[in-house]
């Protein structure tokens, strides 16, 4: 079932709904008001006829109001009869009628109460007893003009009910088509984007602000989705450079040895290059795989409650393994209140890797290799700064900074892929972490801030 036609039944059915209880409490009211009307003016009738069999003067106050009020007035195929003490009938009207004895149950009811009022089929009936005069007359009566307008009654609101519903799904078709246009022109429009123009975006114009929402949220998801393609494309073009290369330098090698006649001076030479060129290739690898496993990491609430300062000195002291010419130096702005105040829920050893890799990478790019870290703290955050003398960054080089495969300027006198940072990168984000890059005094400054 599609949207318009649900719409356009639920409204229906609504509509429905309210029409048929409005109408049923019309119909309920005017049907309890004929029949009240009804029975007051058999009341009067049974109190008229008192009145004229016993040649009563006047009735009471009370009754001669209520009489007043609602006139005996034309009845149709209607009789009144008077029961003495014993049940016999003595009073008919008409004369000729002709009824059976009412039972000793009804009269002794009738008896019980000022006024009893009573069905008989589709006769309506009241019965009042009168002490004085120790008898009891009973009118009945058939309310053929009230019933006949109250069939009447019944059939115009049918005919309204019916006309309302067949009105309303009109309305509600009509209605439902002009707000499912945008809907439908929302659609077109999702239906018209695919892998190959991601560029494109939705706009639905002047419409409902819920469908504003949507189409907001949807092209914000087109512009992660395109960034998440972009990025893909560029890695996989970079990867598959980075990996063509060493091997067309392995090609070229054991192609220039198959055609020479290497002594075995040369094959060692020969053999050397070839195992630089394959290690190139399993650092790559690797790194690629580290970067893929790190990429399907997720925080994990189960986490450790971990101090960043102990991190840090176990990546020093693993980096020192390393470059044993590195010169690391350790600073606080603000001395720790408690041995918490650099603690988080983390991952040791991904962290460790992180904060190698800043290491690594300053280390690399410093012209005295020579690294400043600096921690410091306030209420919220924790910050580590990572800083080192040497070429800066461009502007545009900083904005991608954390691409796979990046590499600045400044390193084209150094091995590498550029891999390490976006790694970093991805570590620092699972742990809800935010790094940047900026040049503090003439250096470079990585930033690693942590939210206690």
């Amino acid at each position: 079932m599609n949207l318009k036609l649900k719409f356009t039944l639920l409204l229906c059915l609504l509509v429905s709904v309210v029409l048929i209880s409005c109408i049923s409490v019309i119909y309920l009211l005017y049907a309890n008001t004929r029949k009240e009307a009804y029975t007051n003016r058999l009341w009067s009738k049974v109190w008229g006829t008192y009145q004229h069999e016993f040649k009563i003067d006047s009735l009471p106050a009370r009754v001669q109001d209520q009489v007043e009020r609602y006139p005996a007035g034309y009845f149709a195929d209607v009789y009144v009869i008077g029961v003495d003490s014993t049940g016999s009938i003595f009073y008919r009207n008409p004369d000729s009628l002709f009824v059976k004895r009412p039972s000793s149950q009804l009269l002794d009811e009738i008896k019980r109460r000022p006024s009893f009022e009573f069905e008989d089929g589709e006769r309506e009936n009241v019965g009042i007893y009168f002490k004085d005069q120790n008898c009891i007359f009973i009118a009945s009566g058939w309310d053929l003009n009230g019933k006949g307008r109250l069939e009447k009654l019944r059939l115009i609101m049918g005919g309204v009910l019916l006309g309302g519903i067949v009105l309303a799904a009109f309305a509600a078709f009509v209605y439902a088509n002009q707000a499912i246009k945008p809907l439908v022109k929302l659609g077109n429009q999702m239906d018209s984007i695919s892998a190959n123009n991601l560029k494109e975006r939705i706009n639905v114009g002047d419409s409902y602000e819920e469908l504003k929402l949507i189409v907001s949220n949807f092209n914000d998801m087109l512009d992660r989705l395109d960034k998440s393609f972009e990025t893909q494309k560029s890695f996989v073009h970079h990867a598959s450079h980075e990996l063509r290369t060493p091997l067309a330098s392995m090609l070229s090698q054991t192609e220039s040895a198959l055609r020479r006649d290497l002594d075995n001076g040369d094959f060692n030479k020969v053999l050397l290059s070839l195992k630089e060129d394959q290690q190139n290739m399993i650092d790559l690898t690797n790194s690629l795989l580290t970067l893929s496993q790190y990429e399907r990491i997720t925080h994990n609430k189960e986490w450790n409650v971990i101090r960043l300062d102990e991190i840090l000195y176990e990546a020093i002291a693993f980096v020192k393994k390393s470059f044993a010419d590195i010169n690391i130096t350790v600073d606080f702005l603000t001395v720790p209140e408690d041995e918490l105040s650099l603690s988080i829920h983390g991952s040791e050893p991904l962290l460790r890797s992180a904060f190698f890799n800043l290491l690594k990478n300053a280390y690399y790019y410093s012209d005295n290799k020579s690294v400043e870290v600096i921690l410091a703290e306030d209420e919220h955050y924790i910050t580590l700064s990572f800083l080192n003398t040497g070429q800066t960054l461009t502007e545009t080089e900083q904005s991608r900074l954390f691409i796979p495969f990046f590499r600045g300027s400044n390193s084209q006198r150094e091995k590498g892929f550029g891999l390490g940072l976006p790694i970093v990168n991805r570590i620092v984000n699972v742990h809800k972490g935010e790094i940047t890059y900026s040049i503090q005094n003439g250096k470079n400054c990585f930033r690693v801030s942590f939210a206690k």
